[in-house]
C-alpha cells in the first residue's frame, strides 16, 4: 500500500515518534523511508552564505545518519535527502518528484488558546499541500 514514505525532520527529538511510527509503517509494508531535511535559505544570495550552508549540510547529514542508523538496523530501506529552501514548499515538492504514498511528519500539539499559530506550522502547511496522505504524529 505505502511504497515510499517521506519523513520531513529537523534533527530534533519532536521527529522522534514520527519516525517510529514509519519505520512500523515500513515494516509492515515493505516500504522505502526517506528521510528529508530541508534547510531553509535565507532571503540573501546564496553563495554570499556557502560556507555557512556548507556547515549546515554537513551538521544535517551526520542528524540523518543517527536518525538512520536504528532504522536500518530494524531491516528498513532508508534513504537520506537533504535539499535547500522554503520548508513546506520544498517538502511538498519533493513528495511531488518522487511520487510519494505517504508523508509522516511531526508536530507540536496545537494551542486551544491561539489556533491561529497552528495554521502557521509546517506540519499544518504540508497536510494541505502534499499530493499524497499526510499522517500527522502530534508529539508532547
Amino acid at each position: 500500500m505505502f511504497e515510499r514514505i517521506v519523513i520531513p525532520v529537523d534533527l530534533t527529538d519532536q521527529h522522534r515518534a514520527a519516525v517510529e511510527m514509519a519505520r512500523d509503517l515500513a515494516r509492515t509494508h515493505g516500504s522505502t523511508l526517506t528521510l528529508l531535511h530541508v534547510i531553509e535559505t535565507l532571503d540573501v544570495p546564496f553563495d554570499e552564505l556557502k560556507d555557512f550552508y556548507e556547515r549546515l549540510e554537513e551538521q544535517a547529514r551526520e542528524g540523518l545518519a543517527r536518525l538512520a542508523r536504528p532504522l536500518t538496523g530494524a531491516g528498513v530501506d532508508v534513504e537520506q535527502v537533504v535539499r535547500y529552501g522554503k520548508r513546506a514548499r520544498e517538502i511538498v515538492g519533493f513528495v511531488e518528484e518522487q511520487g510519494a504514498d505517504l508523508v509522516v511528519i511531526g508536530s507540536h500539539r496545537p494551542d486551544p488558546e491561539h489556533p491561529q499559530r497552528t495554521l502557521l506550522t509546517i506540519s499544518h502547511q504540508v497536510a494541505i499541500f502534499a499530493p499524497c496522505p499526510v499522517l500527522v504524529v502530534k508529539g508532547p
